[in-house]
C-alpha cells in the first residue's frame, strides 16, 4: 500500500482511515512504511494514532523494519515517540541485531547511543556482534567492539563471532577479532 503511493496514504489519512487497520499480510500501514523509508508517512501515521508497538505474526514492530532497511531518522522517529529499543522479535532479534545483519552502521551507532543493550542475545543466544560478523560487516565489527562488545561472547551453540565470520569465509572479520582474544 505504500510503496510508491505516499501521497494516497497521505490523502486517506486526511480522510479518516485508520492508521491501525493490518493489510492483508498482516503488517500495518505504520510497518509498511516503516520497511522502506517513507518518514513523512510515518510522522503523520504517528500523528494520527498509529500504535507503535503493533506486532504482526513475526513479531517484527515498526523499529525493527526501520532498522533494517537502515532508515535512521525514522529509527529515531519511532525511539522517540515511545517505541522500546529493547523489544524482540519472535527469535528473539531486538532492532540492533536488525541492523547488524544489514550492515547499517549509522542505525547501529543510533541505537546504540539512545540505550540499546549491546550483549541483548536472541534464543539462540546470537549478540549483535555475531549477527555483525557472519554477515562480513566489518565496519559494524569495529563499532560494535568499540562500544564495549564482548568478542569471547559464545551462542549457546558454542561460537564465538569469530568462529561464524569463518565459517561464512570472511577472513578480514576473523583477523580483526582475532587480534582482539589474541592480545587479552
Amino acid at each position: 500500500m505504500v510503496n510508491g503511493h505516499e501521497s494516497v496514504v497521505i490523502f486517506l489519512l486526511q480522510q479518516g482511515f485508520n492508521p491501525n487497520t493490518h493489510l492483508s499480510d498482516g503488517r500495518t500501514v505504520l510497518d509498511h512504511a516503516s520497511e522502506t523509508g517513507y518518514e513523512t508517512v510515518v510522522e503523520l501515521l504517528l500523528e494520527k494514532g498509529a500504535i507503535i508497538t503493533a506486532m504482526p505474526d513475526s513479531g517484527l514492530t515498526a523499529l525493527h523494519q526501520a532498522a533494517a532497511g537502515g532508515h535512521n531518522s525514522i529509527v529515531q522517529l519511532l525511539v522517540r515517540n515511545g517505541a522500546d529499543i529493547a523489544i524482540e522479535d519472535n527469535d528473539g532479534w531486538t532492532a540492533l541485531h536488525d541492523a547488524a545483519a544489514a550492515g547499517h552502521e549509522a542505525v547501529a551507532q543510533s541505537l546504540l547511543d539512545m540505550g540499546a543493550d549491546i550483549e541483548a542475545h536472541s534464543t539462540g543466544g546470537t549478540r549483535a556482534l555475531h549477527v555483525a560478523a557472519s554477515s562480513g560487516h566489518g565496519g559494524l565489527v569495529q563499532l560494535l567492539l568499540a562500544r564495549g562488545a564482548d568478542p569471547t561472547a559464545k551462542t549457546d551453540l558454542g561460537s564465538t563471532a569469530s568462529d561464524l565470520a569463518a565459517y561464512k569465509e570472511h577472513m578480514a572479520v576473523v583477523r580483526l577479532l582475532d587480534s582482539l582474544t589474541l592480545d587479552s
